[in-house]
């Protein structure tokens, strides 16, 4: 796949078969894109859980812990504002369709327990048609 390649590398390897979808992306929305995973730790104290990436279009995070977790796009978050996330496997998600440029901006988390995990997913544009 061309998950680690740069974009400048994806030019040549266009005649490689891929699939329908991946096809369909490139011809639709004239765009090639992958998934990045995290794990992000979350505790009583703000932690950036994604960075900003204007290449960003869309991210999912989950919350695997029994505890509930809030996130905001600064690192003043405060427990009991921004976006709830319930405990035990719920999910958020923002795409650029829906949520226009806040899917690239950074993304903070905070919780009343310590040792939480999250999972973040984000969707990464690696090359973009031209012309």
């Amino acid at each position: 796949m061309t998950e680690n390649l740069a974009a400048s590398q994806l030019e040549d390897l266009r005649h490689i078969p891929r699939s329908a979808l991946v096809d369909l992306l490139w011809r639709t929305l004239g765009l090639q894109s992958h998934p990045e995973h995290t794990d992000v730790i979350i505790g009583v104290a703000a932690v950036r859980v994604l960075r900003n990436n204007p290449n960003r279009i869309a991210w999912t995070i989950i919350n695997h812990s029994s505890t509930s977790i809030f996130l905001g796009f600064t690192a003043e978050i405060t427990i009991g504002s921004g976006f709830y996330l319930a405990p035990n496997g719920s999910s958020i998600q923002f795409k650029v369709r829906d949520d226009a440029a806040m899917v690239i901006d950074e993304i903070y988390a905070i919780s009343a327990g310590a040792g939480l995990t999250v999972s973040a997913i984000e969707t990464i544009i690696d090359d973009v048609k031209r012309g």
